[in-house]
């Protein structure tokens, strides 16, 4: 079973469209921002910037599929899941539960593949490389801890 992590974000006026829907753009931040969240959950970034390069995690796909509305003022709880560790990236699996007391009602999925980059800063060029070692193995225990938890 894939590790579980989760955020809890309130829809700002902001991230909704003339009808007071969360646009559909938002959903892909939302789930950019649970990444971030397990990573700072676990000591590290997403973004290093060095003198003579950049480490990131550029998005090889990226999808949602939306099953209900949330709109401004509505608390959305984003459920982040790590699929599987690669080599060279990680892919996670979301799913967006709009959170009314005790109600809890799934309105979104969505997937995002990423791979472990480096940004030259001489050549400008971007390669993908394998994911270190250190964080391999933060990433398998926060999975092992999940299963554990379960």
């Amino acid at each position: 079973m894939p590790c579980e992590f989760k955020i809890v974000r309130r829809v700002e006026f902001a991230e909704t469209d003339m009808a007071g829907k969360m646009h559909f753009s938002n959903y892909f931040k939302y789930m950019e921002a649970a990444e971030s969240a397990l990573f700072d959950s676990l000591g590290e970034s997403l973004f290093q910037d060095k003198i003579e390069f950049v480490h990131s995690w550029p998005r090889v796909s990226a999808s949602c599929k939306f099953s209900a509305p949330v709109v401004y003022g509505d608390v959305v709880e984003v459920l982040l899941y790590i699929e599987d560790i690669m080599k060279k990236g990680v892919k996670y699996s979301f799913r967006f539960e709009k959170v009314d007391g005790d109600k809890r009602t799934e309105v979104a999925n969505g997937e995002m593949t990423t791979l472990f980059g480096i940004l030259d800063r001489k050549t400008g060029r971007l390669q993908v490389q394998a994911v270190p070692e250190p964080l391999l193995d933060k990433l398998s225990a926060a999975v092992k801890d999940s299963n554990q938890d379960k």
